[in-house]
């Protein structure tokens, strides 16, 4: 399942949504440019057009020398049976960047996730705000190692005034979840699990809503 989403500069309101279902076949679901190209040109990219291309770490970023090398890290202590390695570029890169932290089992010191920001942004964007995202792997039976989940956000940016600086005018999110992954012998490796939201509707006062309300959860009516 995948989707994006257009936020005002406040980072909650949205101005649009897009979620679509895709299927087929492929080694992963998710992949970054290879090691060496983001080592070389970093995890944003300019584009053509003026705008910028950001990019995640998948399941090979960061155990590569490539990363290993243009990066530091430091232990730390984490909740619920997890150590994390807090992730900085070494110093004297000013290549657009991550930093972070890599969350892993304390047992088995696999890792199952990770939380970044992008640093190290070129000077003409003025206030990109908080953006960054979150990368969840998963162990399948077989011995493969996928992303199952992912969150990006992006700033919208705008030159303003008379063009010399690009400001942030909104968001953009984008996020992808396996729902399910098969063998070639259609054997279910990964189900995504089901879940309840439960809460209280409020209006922009803080005051129940009056009349008919229409509430979408996952793009059905309910």
């Amino acid at each position: 399942m995948h989707y994006t989403r257009e936020l005002e500069r406040n980072g909650r309101d949205i101005k649009d949504e897009r979620r679509e279902f895709i299927t087929g076949r492929s080694q992963a679901p998710y992949v970054s440019p290879r090691t060496e190209v983001i080592a070389s040109r970093s995890f944003v990219h300019p584009l053509p057009d003026g705008r910028d291309a950001y990019y995640a770490p998948d399941t090979d970023v960061p155990l590569s020398d490539a990363f290993l090398d243009t990066h530091c890290m430091r232990v730390v202590e984490g909740p619920d049976g997890t150590v994390g390695l807090l992730v900085k570029p070494i110093e004297g890169r000013g290549l657009s960047d991550i930093e972070g932290t890599m969350w892993l089992d304390a047992v088995t010191a696999q890792l199952q996730s990770i939380e970044y920001s992008y640093v190290n942004l070129p000077a003409r964007m003025r206030n990109p705000g908080d953006i960054g995202g979150e990368v969840v792997f998963s162990g399948l039976p077989n011995g493969t190692w996928i992303v199952r989940e992912w969150r990006v956000r992006t700033p919208l940016m705008a030159f303003i005034g008379r063009g010399v600086q690009l400001r942030r005018i909104g968001y953009h999110d984008e996020r992808g979840v396996v729902w399910r992954a098969i063998d070639r012998t259609d054997t279910a490796l990964l189900e995504a699990g089901t879940g309840t939201v439960t809460g209280t509707l409020i209006d922009s006062a803080g005051q129940p809503p009056r009349g008919g309300v229409l509430v979408r959860t996952m793009g059905r009516s309910c």
